[in-house]
């Protein structure tokens, strides 16, 4: 599997560096779209208390998609 090894930003474009099998290539990437760029999501976790009947709270976890960098490869437009 292949495995970011580092990401050049420039403005709103960004470079991806991939090292994989002793192999160096890059591709161009975009903001994710699951996190917006950030790297983390934030989701409501339930909390249970007896008492008061619980509640809700925020939790931050990070983004699978992107693993954090913010940024994911850009393959091009979507085919629908």
């Amino acid at each position: 599997m292949s495995d970011i090894r580092s990401l050049s930003i420039k403005g709103d474009t960004a470079v991806l560096t991939f090292y994989a099998h002793g192999q160096k290539w890059e591709e161009p990437a975009k903001k994710c779209s699951t996190c917006h760029g950030n790297g983390e999501v934030t989701a409501e976790k339930a909390v249970v208390d007896y008492v008061n009947g619980g509640f809700l709270t925020d939790s931050i976890a990070t983004c699978e998609d992107c693993d954090s960098y913010g940024w994911v490869p850009d393959y091009g437009p979507e085919e629908e």
